[in-house]
């Protein structure tokens, strides 16, 4: 109806629980610029991250979503009024998006 607001409902494949695995990237070209990361895939596809999608790509080796997300929290919580639980939901969000591209895997 016009006038009315949609809600799209997301749903994600993957848990706190989940366990998130860099995929090799000795095929990837990583250009910093700015508090910017620009990934070069293989058949010159483009992938940025912005600076928190950065620090969780950085720190998510063989560690569960909810372990690096609560790395995140205690890093920004001193600068915003955020809950663990939206720094949880958004870093989900956010890895789903870099499992999408390539760029990691879930466990």
């Amino acid at each position: 109806m016009k006038g009315e607001m949609q809600h799209r409902v997301v749903v994600y494949n993957m848990d706190k629980e989940s366990k998130i695995r860099k995929k090799n990237d000795n095929d990837l070209c990583f250009q910093k610029q700015e508090d910017v990361l620009i990934i070069l895939f293989e058949g010159n596809r483009l992938l940025t991250l912005n600076a928190t999608s950065q620090f969780l790509y950085e720190n998510c080796d063989r560690k569960s979503v909810g372990d690096v997300a609560m790395e995140l929290y205690i890093t920004c919580k001193d600068y915003t009024d955020i809950s663990f639980e939206q720094v949880l939901n958004d870093s989900i969000a956010a890895f789903e998006e870099m499992e999408n591209n390539g760029l990691i895997s879930v466990e």
